[in-house]
């Protein structure tokens, strides 16, 4: 579990007395490798061929094509983002995040045009 992952960064000296920090890392990296290419593949992709007029058949297509460079678009983008907001006062928090969204959906807006 979370708490076990914690436990035992805590117990490597990862982060010494920071359990906060172990707990933006594990947010980050189930962002990176679990949410986000489940989420490209299931809707960012699908969505962005359907919308530009292609057919169920081409999704397949366009996920081989785009997925790699998204990922590390999404890697470049919000692994530092994740970590400056997870640590942002709670009362600038969606300000913050609000500056990161922004840009990320102007890069998406690219890959989205190429889909379909």
């Amino acid at each position: 579990s979370r708490q076990n992952v914690i436990a035992i960064l805590n117990g490597l000296k990862v982060f010494p007395g920071h359990v906060r920090q172990a707990q933006v890392l594990m947010s980050i990296v189930l962002e990176q490798f679990v949410g986000s290419p489940l989420f490209f593949i299931c809707y960012d992709i699908p969505v962005a061929t359907l919308m530009n007029g292609g057919s169920l058949g081409r999704i397949p297509h366009d996920i081989q094509v785009n997925l790699i460079d998204m990922l590390v678009a999404n890697a470049a983008v919000w692994t530092g983002a994740n970590y400056i907001i997870y640590n942002a006062p709670l009362k600038y928090r969606v300000g913050v995040s609000s500056v990161f969204t922004l840009i990320w959906q102007i890069i998406l807006s690219g890959f989205s045009a190429n889909c379909g």
